[in-house]
């Protein structure tokens, strides 16, 4: 890893999180006919290589043990949280049963998450390094804690929303804002990169939940 400019306007990180979000959303609308994988492997280098010509984030720093740690323990309690809740939400609400499957089923599509875990690897590490990284970062210099959390919360779902999957909107609102809530308090996208690490690989790969 390579340490970043520091002299960059904040136009680059708009620059940065505008064009990752339209790489995001036309994945997920290329979804249906191309599938998940592929799209988004290439929504990913997208966001990348965008992020680290223009971006801000220095890719050196902010590795310490606290957000290392925070972000295993943070990424297993949702792992194991989905794991109880998920059966449980599913005989209460059959609609989330539905879109669970339906959601499953897209993921599943060849060559399947396991085969697929580089991606999903490099999915994650773009998603943290554009919205608890450079958004995050442009806009705590300035809004205050719920500005903050809100709109960066907004910005990483809007493009989500593109998959037509309410439970992953559901889940990009969610995890979103706790995700945005641990990048303030450690001041490291590194720590909500390891939880959403762990919690993807867990619940897409190790043990499914559909």
């Amino acid at each position: 890893m390579m340490a970043k400019r520091t002299d960059q306007s904040h136009v680059s990180e708009v620059l940065v999180v505008t064009v990752g979000s339209a790489a995001v959303a036309l994945a997920w609308i290329l979804t249906p006919r191309y599938g998940p994988w592929s799209c988004q492997a290439v929504a990913s280098s997208i966001c990348l290589v965008i992020a680290f010509y223009f971006g801000s984030t220095d890719l050196t720093r902010g590795w310490t043990k606290g957000a290392v740690l925070s972000g295993a323990l943070l990424g297993g309690f949702l792992a194991m949280a989905s794991w109880v809740c998920a059966p449980v939400a599913v005989q209460i609400m059959p609609d989330v049963g539905n879109n669970m499957r339906q959601l499953y089923a897209t993921l599943n599509r060849p060559p399947g998450p396991a085969r697929s875990l580089p991606i999903l690897v490099l999915t994650v590490v773009a998603e943290e390094l554009v919205w608890r990284g450079e958004l995050v970062t442009w806009l705590h210099k300035r809004l205050p804690l719920f500005g903050t959390v809100a709109i960066a919360t907004l910005s990483y779902s809007i493009p989500i929303a593109a998959s037509k999957s309410p439970l992953l909107i559901a889940i990009a609102l969610c995890f979103g804002m706790l995700f945005t809530l641990q990048r303030l308090i450690f001041r490291t996208w590194i720590a909500p990169l390891i939880a959403h690490l762990v919690w993807a690989i867990g619940v897409f790969v190790v043990h499914p939940l559909a």
